[in-house]
């Protein structure tokens, strides 16, 4: 079985494709090169034997030789900034619908979403999916109030699934992601602190 995997940035697929590539060793997973292929050849890409890379140049006709679509992360769900995430997967989805092939995403989260337009083309898109997996019950309520004929469920993030070595400490841990916005660093630091406070309170 080929599955084409479709993912938002190089950081989650390197997480999110080793849980997969691990755990189903029966499949073959390929998704597309971003920029240069040489990746492929670099850990832990290389040491993947059910792993395979193809230029962004042809996916268009190759995609009949695959037996379905997995769409990995939830940036494109913002109607600013990730139009082309967005693109990318609005047309391969709707091109696997036209072959028969399954669409399934993972890992998602929905907003902000501040135009008509936006959120007409959101929709369109979800009801193309056979399912969807939400992390969390805001963005499954915005589906739910929507549209009801998306097969929407809520999931924890698949990155949780992820073996970590076992080891031992005396209080409980959270940990957060927060990523810079190089558009706007003077919010940077400050969102990082806003976030700390919550977590001590």
């Amino acid at each position: 079985m080929k599955i084409l995997v479709v993912d938002d940035s190089e950081a989650f697929r390197k997480v999110m494709l080793e849980l997969l590539v691990r755990r189903y060793p029966e499949i073959n997973f390929w998704t597309f090169g971003y920029g240069d292929l040489a990746y492929s050849d670099q850990p832990p890409y290389k040491d993947w034997g059910n792993f395979y890379l193809i230029g962004r140049y042809a996916w268009e006709e190759l995609l009949a030789c695959f037996d379905g679509y997995l769409g990995l992360g939830g940036s494109m769900w913002q109607d600013y900034g990730r139009k082309d995430a967005f693109m990318i997967r609005d047309r391969t989805t709707r091109l696997m619908r036209e072959l028969g092939r399954p669409c399934l995403m993972i890992g998602n989260n929905i907003g902000p979403v501040k135009t008509p337009g936006g959120e007409a083309l959101f929709v369109d898109l979800l009801e193309r999916l056979d399912d969807i997996t939400l992390r969390d019950q805001a963005s499954l309520d915005w589906i739910k109030s929507r549209s009801q004929k998306v097969n929407a469920s809520l999931a924890a993030d698949p990155v949780f699934l992820y073996p970590l070595p076992r080891y031992s400490r005396k209080a409980n841990l959270v940990g957060i992601s927060v990523n810079n916005n190089p558009k706007a660093p003077d919010r940077n630091e400050p969102y990082a602190e806003s976030v700390a406070r919550l977590v001590e309170q």
